[in-house]
């Protein structure tokens, strides 16, 4: 009549909206709405709560891969298997693009081994999406968290979703503004030196410049870049003649 049962047995009737007593004691509310729970599930019992009445899932929500009973079936023994649940995505990472190695398939002449390196480089390079940008898969924008390195748990359904079975991994690109004073141009317009400098062939009307630039993200065959180069002014696009940036 009393006992941490018997709370759990109230805050289930509370749940469901029937009559139920307070915390951990049986009082004639409680029974009350154990009749109530009855006539709901179209039990014969009267009087008495059972317990394979229910099924307890640690879930609020679960989505199930398989069903292991059938309708008219007898009902299962306590502690059997009920239905298998699918897959679910609890955390997604944000990587640098090709850093990803490939998964992991063990030979099948050896199909409990694997190489140190097979198990240590599995997560690929971190990648921090900027303040100002967002993360876009499949056209549909996800949340970061405050790491900015993975997508934030309200994104995580949207991002099932788009996954294929089985897959571990997905494309995504990384929208930012962007910055005032900068450029977009062609990536063959921009020119690399041995030392990491960047720069730009400008065209006058007396022969070519060549006018250092920072680059600040590309994408899609595009070059953010910013310095000593105004909207407007031509530049020229892989050009053998100028040679590399000092």
């Amino acid at each position: 009549m009393a006992g941490d049962d018997v709370e759990d047995l109230n805050r289930l009737l509370a749940t469901l909206g029937f009559r139920h007593g307070p915390a951990a004691t049986v009082t004639a509310e409680t029974m009350a709405g154990i009749e109530q729970l009855r006539r709901y599930l179209g039990a014969t019992d009267h009087g008495v709560f059972r317990p394979d009445w229910s099924i307890h899932l640690s879930n609020r929500q679960l989505t199930v891969e398989q069903t292991e009973v059938t309708v008219a079936s007898p009902a299962p023994a306590a502690g059997a298997k009920l239905f298998t649940a699918a897959a679910r995505l609890t955390e997604a990472r944000l990587v640098v693009k090709g850093t990803l190695p490939l998964q992991n398939r063990q030979p099948k002449e050896q199909p409990d081994k694997a190489s140190p390196t097979e198990v240590s480089n599995t997560g690929g390079r971190a990648y921090s999406v900027p303040v100002q940008g967002r993360v876009l898969s499949a056209g549909t924008p996800l949340p970061v968290d405050a790491s900015r390195q993975r997508i934030g748990a309200e994104g995580l359904p949207a991002l099932q979703a788009q996954l294929e079975s089985g897959a571990s991994s997905a494309s995504a690109f990384v929208e930012t503004p962007v910055p005032a004073g900068s450029i977009v141009l062609p990536a063959a317009a921009v020119r690399s030196g041995i030392s990491g400098n960047h720069c730009v062939i400008r065209a006058l009307d007396d022969g070519t410049a060549k006018v250092r630039v920072d680059v600040i993200g590309e994408a899609l065959g595009r070059v953010i870049v910013a310095g000593e180069i105004l909207p407007g002014q031509p530049v020229l696009a892989s050009s053998g003649k100028a040679g590399p940036c000092e």
